[in-house]
């Protein structure tokens, strides 16, 4: 049985390329398509996303939970700066994609989260397919 390679795509990739350098704050509002379910939202870079994370961790009323998510959140922004860091050579080349006020939408058109702001974290390889806008 011959096996399936995965190919990411190269305008996706170029695009969050764009957008993951920090000095531009480029966003895009986009709609994603993943596994039949439709993601709507503004792409950001990586750090926008730790930063917006951050701020929504600090709606949690547990404050143990609180601290441990802060503690956490705050050691993969610092992960991803220092890896970035290091790459400074070599092309960057990101695995995920992330949106700030994600919107979830079925292939019924069932609208699947609507009443607060969500930041949301995908792998590019789980992508189907895309388009510039928010069109649903």
């Amino acid at each position: 049985m011959k096996e399936i390679q995965q190919i990411d795509d190269g305008v996706l990739i170029k695009l969050l390329s764009l957008i993951n350098e920090d000095e531009l704050g480029i966003e895009i509002e986009v709609t994603l398509t993943v596994s039949g379910t439709h993601i709507s939202g503004i792409i950001i870079n990586p750090i926008t996303y730790f930063d917006g994370a951050l701020q929504s961790i600090q709606h949690i009323k547990d404050p143990t939970l609180q601290r441990i998510l802060t503690n956490q959140f705050e050691k993969l922004k610092e992960e991803y700066i220092k890896e970035k860091e290091d790459s400074e050579d070599e092309e960057f080349s990101p695995n995920f994609i992330h949106l700030k006020d994600a919107v979830f939408h079925t292939a019924a058109g069932q609208i699947l989260h609507q009443n607060c702001p969500i930041w949301w974290r995908g792998k590019i390889s789980s992508i189907d397919g895309f388009s510039l806008g928010c069109h649903i």
